[in-house]
């Protein structure tokens, strides 16, 4: 005798809530959310996790090797490395992994911007024209899906054991070893934006623009009745680590079409920065001092590919504070992820571009 599936159990496992397109015969995604209980490697406890990690996690956790401070190249390439053996040549098919697993997280097809049916993508803060690039004349829309290895996806097993009744715990923390990672998509060509050329391409439905492709579409409400392309644009990760006063080291990569001695386009990837704190002090008074982050490093050439494309975007972050290139610059990586929040009005920033100074208190925007 079967057992009745309930609607929350039936939620849990929807993968999307939008149609495959008629006559697709290309990848359709599905959710991992097989979660463990226990992930190899790593000791579960209720005390005080030390300062630094136990040698038993930098084994499966090579970045925990390397001073983030010191090195935030190396730290950073570390990270990618982890994330892309096994990914990469799975297209991203985490069921295909044959390295080690990775999982999606729960419940993120249940709103009107929620994932797509052939890769899972779901709608981001789409790019305002002329934002990232001085040739780029239209609204750009961005869409994106995250991963999260076995020590991240423990911590949503326990929460999710039981579907119907979802256990929050008040000391609930991602344990030692947890890293996150995140592919950023944009309809941007190379025309609209030069760092584009060559970019991995993955097929989607996305939303219509908007009649004047100017104007940024705000919602993922509407979809299109047939696959379109969108490219890579950017890489996002964040790991546990217990050297950073947050407790979390972020960083990100941007897609380089420059880099054209680089034969797979997945690689062709340069390293926008590394963030492991909030800068907090660093108000506006300091920064009109002539004070700079300290708890962000930015790749200078990076800083270069953004100068060079002439956008109107004045830095990656707020006040020199570091977030990628299809972000809101007046955020941070930290102040989107790693900060309590009410729920903004909207999640995307209005599409009229702003001066950062004087207005931080004057305009309300939304996440990254």
């Amino acid at each position: 005798m079967s057992q009745t599936v309930t609607p929350l159990e039936e939620q849990f496992h929807t993968s999307s809530n939008f149609k495959v397109p008629s006559g697709w015969n290309g990848p359709i995604f599905k959710i991992r959310n097989d979660y463990p209980t226990k992930a190899d490697g790593i000791t579960y406890s209720h005390e005080v996790w030390p300062t630094l990690p136990g040698p038993e996690v930098s084994v499966i956790s090579p970045w925990l090797d390397i001073d983030f401070k010191d090195k935030p190249l190396d730290y950073a390439k570390t990270v990618l490395e982890y994330c892309w053996e096994g990914n990469r040549q799975a297209d991203f098919d985490v069921w295909n992994n044959k390295v080690r697993n990775w999982y999606h997280a729960p419940w993120m097809h249940a709103s009107s911007n929620g994932r797509e049916p052939l890769r899972g993508i779901t709608f981001e803060r789409p790019i305002p024209a002329g934002e990232f690039a001085s040739t780029q004349n239209d609204a750009l829309q961005s869409w994106a899906i995250g991963f999260y290895n076995d020590a991240g996806a423990v911590t949503f097993g326990q929460v999710w054991a039981n579907p119907n009744a979802p256990v929050w715990d008040t000391d609930l923390k991602f344990h030692p070893g947890t890293c996150v990672f995140k592919l950023l998509f944009t309809t941007a060509t190379e025309d609209q934006v030069p760092t584009m050329a060559g970019a991995p391409e993955w097929e989607a439905v996305i939303c219509p623009p908007n009649p004047n492709p100017a104007d940024v579409v705000t919602s993922g409400a509407v979809r299109n009745e047939s696959p379109s392309y969108v490219r890579l644009i950017q890489v996002d990760w964040a790991v546990v680590d217990h050297r950073s006063p947050i407790g979390w080291v972020f960083g990100t990569w941007m897609y380089n079409g420059y880099m054209t001695d680089e034969s797979d386009p997945w690689r062709r990837l340069t390293s926008v920065g590394v963030m492991w704190g909030s800068d907090p002090n660093l108000d506006q008074a300091a920064v009109d001092a002539g004070k700079k982050p300290e708890e962000s490093w930015i790749n200078l050439e990076a800083e270069n590919l953004r100068l060079g494309l002439g956008g109107a975007r004045p830095s990656w972050g707020y006040n020199g504070r570091l977030n990628g290139p299809a972000d809101n610059f007046v955020s941070a990586c930290t102040s989107c992820h790693s900060t309590a929040e009410s729920s903004p009005p909207n999640m995307v920033q209005p599409g009229k571009l702003v001066k950062i100074k004087g207005e931080a208190a004057e305009v309300k925007y939304g996440k990254k």
